[in-house]
């Protein structure tokens, strides 16, 4: 690795840097929080919709089986009728249509039940890997705060006797410690040491 030269920058300049760094953090959790609780809003919404949903296909459900036992009986009492009459009744093919109708609209309201709830786990998974997205976010602004802590701890006068191998040395700790690929490492090193 080519020699490490003196910074330049002020200790006052790492300390705007830092700073800056950690407002940047803060608007990013009030965007995330500002975002879960839209998202907590369209699940509770959406689970409101699902218990309405279920509520309204239970009392269609009533509905149709009240009204084939209805028709049932009708049908029944015309047949026996029509027996002793020797003749047909028409209204019997009207009736199976209607019934048909009726067994529609429950496919339809379970469908729509069904899309529903796919929506509902879709909203789940969004939540969660947003999440995910945040925790990587943080770790990232914790190491370039260490970094340049790091940068203002080699500069300060209160040591000195500090060299730039041990600077060095104390960067790959950090990368380590965080997990971070040596690519990434090298990139944030070059920026804090680009005056060097």
């Amino acid at each position: 690795m080519s020699e490490i030269k003196p910074t330049t920058k002020t200790k006052k300049e790492f300390h705007k840097e830092l700073e800056q760094l950690k407002q940047n953090h803060l608007d990013a959790e009030k965007k995330l929080d500002l975002a879960i609780k839209k998202l907590d809003e369209k699940i509770n919404s959406r689970k409101f919709g699902i218990e309405t949903s279920k509520t309204l296909q239970k009392q269609i459900q009533t509905t149709i089986d009240k009204l084939r036992s209805e028709q049932k009986e009708k049908i029944l009492k015309r047949v026996e009728k029509q027996k002793e009459l020797g003749k047909v009744d028409q209204n019997l093919v009207l009736i199976t249509q209607k019934q048909e109708k009726q067994d529609q609209i429950k496919l339809s309201v379970e469908k729509q039940i069904s899309e529903i709830e796919n929506s509902f786990v879709e909203l789940e998974l969004s939540k969660k890997k947003t999440k995910s997205q945040t925790g990587l976010l943080e770790n990232e602004l914790k190491l370039k705060m260490q970094i340049i802590e790091s940068c203002e701890d080699y500069t300060s006068q209160n040591f000195p006797k500090r060299t730039p191998q041990k600077f060095e040395s104390k960067l790959n700790k950090l990368s380590s410690k965080e997990n971070q690929k040596p690519s990434f490492i090298q990139q944030m090193m070059k920026q804090a040491t680009k005056n060097f």
